[in-house]
C-alpha cells in the first residue's frame, strides 16, 4: 500500500510505495506497457552493438578518402562516405572524433558507430600559439568567426531570446580549458579566470587561464549534421558536442527528414540545441541532451513523433530567456506526438514544453524535476494525455495547462513545485483554427496527488479575462491533497465569488460541487482512484476500467 508523509518539508513523493508486479506488466504478461523515466537514456557510448550489415561502409579517422571504404581501407570522412555511399547504405564510423559539418540532402542513410567503440562528432579543435598579455593570454591571427544575430531582438517584453542580464548568450563562440567550458564576455578587460573573449576586428582570442601544459580547445563548426530531405535515416550510437551553432541555424544535428530515428546518441554542450526535428514519424529513443545552450531537444511540425526514453539534463546553459524557447524539450505545432518515459531534470527553463497548436499528444510516466520553470507545460494547444508523470521541484507550476482544450490529466504526482501543482489558465489568445481555438474547456483532472509545503494553491482554474468560469473550463474528481503549508487548497475561480481561494476539501465540494471522490489526507492509504479509461490504462499495462490507488503508478516513484 502507499503511504502519504505528513512531514513538514519532506518530498511527498513518498506518498507512493509499492503495487503488486502484475500493475507494471501488460495484461498478456509480456513485460511493462510503456518505458518508465527510471531506464532512460543511451546506452554508454562505445556499448551500442549495433549489427553491421554486408556491404556496408567504413569510415576512420585514420583513413583515407581514396580508398574503396571497406573493413580493411576505411574512408577517412563522414562527409566522403556520405557523398560516395549508394542509397539505403550503412556506415560504419571507427573509434575516434570526427571534426566534421556534414549534410545528408534526400539519401536513405544509417550511420552507426563500429560495435564496442565511442564515436564523437567534435566542433571544436585544439588552439595553441598563445602568448601572455598581462593577467591573460591572447591568441592573434583568430579568424573564426560565427552568426551572433538575434532575430526576436525588439521582439517585446514577451518575445526575446537574450537576456538582457546574460547578453552573450547568442553568441555561439566556445573554449575549453581541459574540458571545462569557460564564459564568453564582451570586453577583453572582463576577462579573468573562467572567461574568454574574442575580437573579431583584430582577430584576437582571448582567455583568462594559463593554458601552459592544458589542453586548450575552441569551437570552430557551426553544425554537425542535417539530415535535408533524407528520409527514412537513421543515426545511432554517436556523440555530437561543442557545435558552435547560431540561433538561425537551429541545432547541432537537425532532424528534417520523414521516418527518421536517432538514439542511443549523445547531444552536448553545444550552443543553443542539440537536436532539432521537422518531419512525420521521427523516433527520439534512449539518448542523452545535456549541457546545451538553450534546449535539449527542439522540434516543429513534427507529425506523429515519438520522443521516449531520453534524458534531458542542464540545458539553457548560456541562460537564453525561459520564454519562448529553453530547457528540456520545446516542440511547436505538430499532431500525435508521444513523449513517453522521458527524464526532464535541471533545466533552466521547462521540462516537457508543447506549444502553439500541437494537436493529439500523450504525455506519460516523464519525470520532470528540479527544472527552472514548468515541469510539463502544454500551451495554446489542444486533445492532450497527460498521465503517470512525476513532476516535482520545478520552479514556477508542476502540470501548467495554458489557453488549450480537451486535455486530460490523470494519474499524475505533482509535489513540491514553488508555484501551483496543476494550473489550468485561460488568456486573451484566440483562433479560429477548429478544435485548436486557444481557448480552455473539457479539462479533466483525475486521480492526481497532490502536495506541497507552500503558501500558493494545490489546483487553480482561471480565466484571466473573465470570460468564463472555472466549470466552463475544467472538472475535478477522485484527486489527493497534502497541504503541508498556509497555501489553501485550491483556487476555483468562477468570478461570482469575492474570493477564489477555497481552504479545504469540504469547502469546494460545498462551494462548487467538484470533488466529489476527492481527499485530503495528513497521514494514511491513498485512496481507489477512478477506474482508468482504456488509453490511460493502456500506459499502465492493465486493462480498461482497472482501479489504481491515485497518483503516478508506483513504479515511476
Amino acid at each position: 500500500m502507499r503511504r502519504v508523509l505528513a512531514a513538514a518539508g519532506a518530498v511527498a513523493l513518498a506518498m507512493a510505495g509499492v503495487l503488486i508486479g502484475a500493475a507494471l506488466m501488460r495484461p498478456d504478461g509480456n513485460g511493462p506497457a510503456q518505458p518508465s523515466w527510471k531506464t532512460a537514456g543511451p546506452a554508454p557510448l562505445g556499448t551500442a552493438d549495433y549489427p553491421v550489415p554486408e556491404g556496408a561502409f567504413f569510415v576512420a579517422p585514420g583513413g583515407d578518402d581514396r580508398s574503396p571504404g571497406d573493413v580493411a581501407k576505411p574512408w577517412r570522412t563522414l562527409a566522403h562516405a556520405v557523398e560516395t555511399a549508394p542509397e539505403g547504405s550503412t556506415i560504419v564510423l571507427r573509434e575516434g572524433v570526427y571534426h566534421e559539418k556534414v549534410e545528408i540532402f534526400r539519401k536513405r542513410l544509417t550511420i552507426q558507430n563500429h560495435p564496442g567503440e565511442v564515436v564523437w562528432f567534435d566542433g571544436s579543435e585544439p588552439v595553441g600559439g598563445w602568448v601572455r598579455d598581462g593577467f591573460r593570454w591572447v591568441r592573434d591571427g583568430w579568424d573564426v568567426r560565427f552568426d551572433n544575430t538575434d532575430f526576436t531582438a525588439g521582439g517585446g517584453e514577451d518575445w526575446h531570446m537574450v537576456d538582457p542580464e546574460f547578453p552573450m548568450a547568442n553568441w555561439p563562440d566556445q573554449v575549453f580549458v581541459d574540458d571545462r567550458p569557460l564564459a564568453q564576455v564582451q570586453t577583453a578587460e572582463q576577462v579573468g579566470p573562467g572567461a574568454f573573449f574574442v575580437d573579431y576586428q583584430a582577430g584576437r582570442l582571448y582567455i583568462g587561464d594559463d593554458p601552459t601544459g592544458r589542453d586548450v580547445r575552441a569551437t570552430t563548426l557551426d553544425e554537425a549534421l542535417y539530415f535535408e530531405g533524407a528520409d527514412g535515416s537513421s543515426l545511432r550510437g554517436v556523440g555530437v558536442r561543442r557545435y558552435a551553432t547560431s540561433l538561425a541555424r537551429i541545432a547541432a544535428v537537425k532532424a528534417f527528414a520523414d521516418d527518421m530515428t536517432i538514439e542511443n546518441s549523445v547531444f552536448a554542450q553545444t550552443s543553443v540545441t542539440g537536436l532539432s526535428l521537422k518531419g512525420a514519424r521521427i523516433t527520439v529513443r534512449n539518448n542523452l541532451f545535456e549541457g546545451n545552450g538553450q534546449v535539449g531537444i527542439g522540434g516543429h511540425k513534427s507529425d506523429d513523433a515519438t520522443i521516449v526514453g531520453n534524458v534531458s539534463r542542464g540545458n539553457n546553459v548560456e541562460r537564453f530567456m525561459m520564454a519562448p524557447v529553453s530547457g528540456g524539450l520545446k516542440i511547436t505545432e505538430s499532431r500525435r506526438m508521444t513523449v513517453v518515459g522521458n527524464l526532464m531534470e535541471d533545466n533552466r527553463g521547462p521540462g516537457i514544453w508543447l506549444d502553439e497548436s500541437v494537436v493529439g499528444a500523450v504525455v506519460a510516466r516523464n519525470m520532470a524535476r528540479n527544472n527552472a520553470h514548468h515541469g510539463i507545460h502544454f500551451e495554446i494547444s489542444a486533445d492532450a494525455l497527460i498521465a503517470g508523470n512525476v513532476v516535482t521541484g520545478n520552479g514556477t507550476h508542476g502540470v501548467y495547462v495554458n489557453e488549450s482544450s480537451d486535455v486530460r490529466v490523470w494519474n499524475n504526482t505533482v509535489t513540491d513545485n514553488k508555484g501551483r501543482q496543476i494550473y489550468v489558465i485561460d488568456g486573451a489568445r484566440q483562433q479560429l483554427t477548429p478544435g485548436v481555438t486557444w481557448n480552455v474547456s473539457g479539462v479533466e483532472v483525475r486521480n492526481n496527488v497532490l502536495s506541497s509545503a507552500g503558501a500558493e494553491p494545490l489546483v487553480a482554474v482561471r480565466d484571466l479575462t473573465r470570460r468564463k468560469g472555472a466549470a466552463d473550463m475544467a472538472s475535478l474528481d477522485h484527486n489527493v491533497y497534502q497541504r503541508r503549508g498556509p497555501g489553501p487548497l485550491a483556487d476555483w475561480a468562477d468570478w461570482t465569488r469575492a474570493d477564489a481561494a477555497v481552504a479545504t476539501l469540504a469547502d469546494l465540494r460545498r462551494t462548487t460541487g467538484q470533488e466529489n471522490h476527492g481527499s485530503e489526507v495528513e497521514n494514511g492509504d491513498l485512496p481507489d482512484g477512478a477506474p482508468l479509461p482504456s488509453d490511460v490504462a493502456n500506459l499502465f499495462g492493465r486493462e480498461a476500467g482497472a482501479v489504481l490507488k491515485s497518483g503516478a503508478p508506483a513504479d515511476e516513484l
